[in-house]
This record gives structure tokens, sequence and C-alpha cells, in this order.
């Protein structure tokens, strides 16, 4: 913008000074600002950051070494995480579009330093299966206009070199009209449930899913739809041994906390008749708080929106919503008000 601002101060005060105008109409100078509006040769922008929003979102951060994933008949798959917990600060080149006086739009060459920071995915075998996934800060400009610079966080994966999915983790001053990923409530591969997660919008996306908390959750090995889908479903995580104690202590430590600060609302089992499984599941509540854990495994909480009888998981009123009458019975439902019973799953009071 700076170099934009000084082209027009010098070239009105050439035309000032040359036509010998003082003062300068209103008229004319606007036809000077036309005038002098020109597209810059260059932008040279500051420096961008991720947030923290982001860093937080970015996955594979708590000493996991290796990810072990099953196929349908119980095939092992394992990947080693390379992973780095450097961010990076890279100056970037681009090139944007101006649209001034003097063209129509022109290809300026745009500069930037852009954080950035990646874990690698890589195979014991079907080395095509191999991975990278990126968190970048992006800029979007117009180069005609450079008041109006967006700020996008997002996160990349890639499947052998080539792009599958593009999720958001930060829009720091503007709205994206559409999502690159679209969330799936609830769905299940190879026996196994899962819910809540995203997948790309785009058609020969690599057909991967992907959970905010967990990351990858499962792999379909033909992508591309020229074959029957063969899913690989994540099925555990190793951890570096020198994380494993402390990981495990701290997320203890965290439900621990949870417990001496919050009031139980209340304690359910959630059987899934489908798999013949079941997993405990608890609500505390501190004021008009409400949080909901799963206090097994990882100990993953939820901040819990209490409207009446319902109950729905922050940020996601439009998704499944469990309903609690005054005697701590629940029922779950889907996005559609549909019962989730109908699907095998219920939940009993503890």
């Amino acid at each position: 913008m700076k170099q934009v601002t000084n082209h027009i101060i010098t070239c009105i005060q050439f035309m000032n000074e040359s036509f010998k105008i003082s003062p300068i109409s209103p008229i004319l100078f606007f036809l000077i600002i036309i005038s002098c509006t020109k597209c810059p040769e260059q932008i040279t922008l500051e420096n961008y950051y991720l947030s923290e929003k982001s860093k937080d979102k970015f996955p594979y951060q708590n000493g996991e070494g290796k990810l072990v994933f099953k196929d349908s008949l119980n095939n092992k798959l394992t990947f080693e995480l390379i992973s780095s917990d450097t961010i990076y600060l890279t100056k970037e080149e681009w090139y944007e579009n101006c649209a001034l006086n003097d063209s129509f739009n022109k290809k300026i060459r745009v500069s930037a330093k852009r954080e950035w920071q990646n874990v690698l995915f890589k195979p014991d075998t079907l080395i095509d299966l191999s991975f990278n996934i990126f968190i970048r800060q992006r800029v979007q400009i117009d180069a005609s206009d450079l008041s109006n610079i967006r700020e996008i966080d997002g996160l990349q994966i890639y499947r052998a070199n080539v792009g599958q999915m593009n999720i958001v983790s930060d829009l720091k001053n503007f709205h994206l009209d559409e999502e690159p990923t679209e969330k799936i409530d609830s769905i299940t591969i190879n026996g196994i449930l899962f819910r809540n997660i995203l997948k790309s919008k785009h058609m020969n996306s690599g057909d991967i899913l992907y959970d905010l908390e967990k990351g990858i959750v499962a792999i379909n090995e033909y992508q591309g739809g020229f074959k029957k889908a063969k899913y690989w479903t994540l099925d555990s995580i190793i951890y570096h041994e020198k994380n494993k104690e402390l990981k495990k202590l701290t997320e203890k430590s965290k439900y621990d906390k949870l417990k001496a600060s919050y009031e139980l609302y209340g304690k359910w089992e959630i059987d899934d008749s489908n798999s013949g499984g079941s997993f405990p599941f608890e609500i505390y509540q501190k004021g008009t708080e409400f949080i909901g854990v799963a206090p097994w495994g990882s100990y993953a909480t939820d901040t819990l929106i209490k409207k009446d009888s319902k109950f729905f998981k922050k940020g996601m009123e439009k998704g499944e919503y469990y309903i609690i009458d005054s005697d701590k019975e629940m029922t779950l439902f889907d996005g559609n008000d549909n019962s989730l019973a109908d699907e095998g799953y219920t939940a009993k009071k503890k």
C-alpha cells in the first residue's frame, strides 16, 4: 500500500507544479487520482504468522511415533510419523492480478514471509499411500486494492505429493462462502463407527476421512472410483517411549481436574449394537457451562450447549445431539432429528 500511496503523492506534486494550479479543485483532484493510480511493478508484504488457534489444530504433536491402520481382513499397515515441532518462516513469491488505469489483469509479483509446519506419513508398505500434512499461512490479495488483504490458515493434505484435502483452521478477517470440506455426522467403515469427521468436497480427493482430534482416521487405498473401495482405518497409535506415560498422566490429570472443578450432571454407557461394544460418557456442570467427556483413552472432552432438555456440541447446532429428561434418561439423535436408536445406538443411565 505504501508503494501505491507514494506513487500517487509524487504524481500529484508533479502535476500541480507543471500546471501551476493552487489550490487544486475537487474535480481536478479526482482526475489526477485516476490518472496517477497505476499498478505497482511488484508488491512486498510484511511477515504473516499462524494463529495459536491454528497451531492447536495441527495433528501429531503429542509424541505420536507410529499409526497402525487395519483393513476389513485385519491386515496391518503401519505409518511412521516424521514430524517436528519447528515452525518455519519462509519467503514465498506468487502472482496476483491488478486492474487499474494502465492495465487490465496485469500479473503483479507479490512476496511475503509466511509460517508453515509439516508432518510426513511413511508407510511400511504401499508407498503410494505416503502422506504429507502441512499447516500453512496463506494470504489472498487484490493487487489493485492493498487495503483488502485476507489471511487464511489451513491444513493441506498431500497423497504421494498430490493435493487431496484442504481444511480451514482460521480465517482472520473475512468469511468463506463455502468450506472446502464437509462434515459427516456418523459413518461406519470396516465395522468401526466414526463420528463428526471431515471429507473433502472435491472429486478424486483421495477418499480421506479426517478427525480434528486424531488426524487421518480412514484411507481408501483405491482412490478415484476405478476399483471397489478398500479402506484402511486407524486402529492404534504408538507413542515415543518418553511420551507414553507423560501423555497418559496429562490426559488423566485433566479429567481429575474437571471432576474437582465441576459438578457431575450425569453418567451413561453408550451401547453400539452393531459392533457389540460400548463406552462410558459423562457430563459435568458449572453454572450454565456443561462439559461432556468420554472417561477413557484420550479422555476427549466437548463443550456442550444446553437448550431446555437438548444438549449439543458447541458450534454444531445442526449436528448430533442428546435429549436428557428430568430422570437423566438420554436419547441420541442425528442432525436430521432421527433417533439413533434406529441405528443401534442407545444410552443407559448409570
